[in-house]
């Protein structure tokens, strides 16, 4: 296994074409790990990332996605919600069911104790179906009794790790 962080970085056109090869190289006699900053344009690194087979996105230290290029890659709606009420699960298979990908965070201990002192608070990282709003989220949580203490939009994450096989 090799993992590599950022290795386009800083490189001039002719250096990352290179780099980008040999790395598709190695990626075909082993696996290769690749942590990358998400480029916001055509560039090298694009490319490279494109060629994975897998990508897992990771935003402030949780997986929000995971798959192709394609679809790790499209723009899509983020969103961290924070919930109280114990039926938060049925609202978890509606959510999967219409095509949202939801990744489960620990709850501040704080904010519940303060804003939910005798309920069950959990909290969500939520990506939204292509072209769907945070109406979806709002009327599941509705249809679930669970209530929305918080839903707070989150920008395209900053690094994700990369696996060629």
């Amino acid at each position: 296994m090799l993992c590599l962080e950022a290795p386009l970085r800083n490189l001039d056109a002719a250096s990352a074409d290179y780099v980008a090869r040999l790395c598709a190289r190695a990626a075909e006699r082993s696996r290769l790990v690749i942590s990358a900053d998400l480029p916001s344009a055509a560039s090298a690194e694009r490319a490279l990332l494109d060629a994975c087979d897998e990508l897992f996105l990771l935003q402030d230290g949780a997986l929000v996605a995971h798959g192709s290029p394609e679809s790790v890659l499209a723009p899509r709606a983020r969103y961290r919600v924070t919930l109280v009420g114990a039926k938060d699960s049925e609202l978890a298979l509606a959510l999967n069911a219409a095509g949202c990908q939801l990744g489960k965070q620990p709850s501040p201990t704080t904010f519940s104790a303060l804003l939910a002192p005798n309920s069950r608070v959990t909290r969500y990282l939520v990506e939204l179906p292509e072209a769907a709003s945070s109406d979806l989220l709002l009327d599941a949580a509705l249809d679930a009794g669970v209530t929305v203490l918080e839903l707070e939009p989150l920008p395209r994450a900053q690094h994700h790790f990369t696996r060629t096989l």
